[in-house]
């Protein structure tokens, strides 16, 4: 059995994204890597991470992000690269109309095998909720419905990284970030002509994704 400080390494970067103490004891329990015993065990895990962080600073491989709420110092390490990184590709991004951008988007991300797609997506999905997206939450707001964010579709994601190019810049870097680890979104991404959207859906709600920052 680990200690609960590996234990909590180990489930963050797992699900990369931010867990409560009791959210990282539970996922941990189920895994296998704990058996806890006592009738606050997450307490016992929000006290160690704390020591952890009070003693190792900034060498700590944790950061708290809210109450009892913990994150990878590893993700933040990541996010600041991605910020301070001027890109061809966000150049590119940057300077396409608001209006293109779903377009753009949209044919990039359906231009690829279906196995690549897949894979694409699942990155990116994990990639800006490392970097603090609630992609759920978000999608539910521009009016994607799917149940789970594992389900949209490229039109979905398309509108979802539109909404973060005018309300969210952060974590916009870091879905451009994901891109530039597929050669193939790159480069479609870099072509001047865009193929027209065959999608009238697309079109439809791509007129409310431009929704102010909440």
């Amino acid at each position: 059995m680990m200690s609960y400080r590996e234990a909590a390494l180990e489930i963050l970067r797992k699900e990369r994204h931010p867990m409560t103490a009791k959210e990282i004891i539970t996922a941990a329990v189920a895994a296998g890597l704990l058996t806890v015993g006592g009738r606050t065990p997450d307490a016992s895990l929000a006290g160690r991470l704390y020591t952890d962080i009070q003693r190792n600073g900034k060498k700590s491989m944790f950061i708290q992000v809210g109450p009892r709420k913990y994150a990878l110092r590893e993700w933040s390490d990541e996010s600041t690269k991605v910020e301070q990184q001027n890109s061809k590709l966000k150049n590119i991004l940057m300077k396409v109309s608001i209006n293109s951008l779903c377009e753009k988007f949209y044919n990039s991300i359906m231009a690829l095998a279906e196995d690549l797609r897949a894979a694409f997506i699942h990155e990116l999905l994990a990639g800006m909720r490392a970097a603090g997206a609630n992609v759920t939450n978000h999608l539910l707001l521009l009016g994607v419905h799917s149940g789970r964010a594992e389900s949209a579709s490229a039109s979905d994601i398309a509108l979802l990284l539109r909404y973060y190019r005018i309300n969210q810049p952060a974590i916009f870097d870091a879905a451009i970030n994901i891109m530039e680890k597929f050669p193939e979104v790159a480069m479609s991404l870099d072509e001047p002509d865009a193929r027209s959207l065959s999608s009238s859906s697309l079109r439809t709600r791509g007129r409310t994704s431009g929704t102010s920052k909440k």
